[in-house]
């Protein structure tokens, strides 16, 4: 049922963003999905993926001794070995009085 999921959302000839694959990663992983945002910075060598997460959920986000973090990274890492560049993950999170 969870490949049903994926395949609406995601038309096959469709060629994602890796940010856009970084944000539907997270989504699928915390309680509140309209709190994640990914944001790209860009330079000629290296992307820095900024991940924003509501507070309550920035534990889910990161797994059990930042798990899901690590494999999010080793998956950007091995994207980037392909395409020649790196990708860096970092994480912030929105508190619960900004507006």
């Amino acid at each position: 049922m969870a490949d049903a999921a994926v395949d609406e959302t995601v038309d096959e000839g469709e060629d994602l963003q890796v940010y856009e694959i970084v944000e539907e990663i997270f989504m699928r992983l915390v309680n509140n999905p309209d709190g994640v945002r990914v944001e790209e910075v860009k330079s000629p060598h290296v992307t820095v993926l900024e991940v924003t997460i509501a507070q309550e959920d920035i534990g889910r986000a990161m797994g059990r001794q930042g798990r899901y973090a690590i494999a999010i990274r080793d998956l950007l890492k091995a994207m980037g070995r392909n395409e020649g560049h790196r990708y860096e993950l970092h994480f912030t999170h929105d508190s619960p009085h900004s507006s």
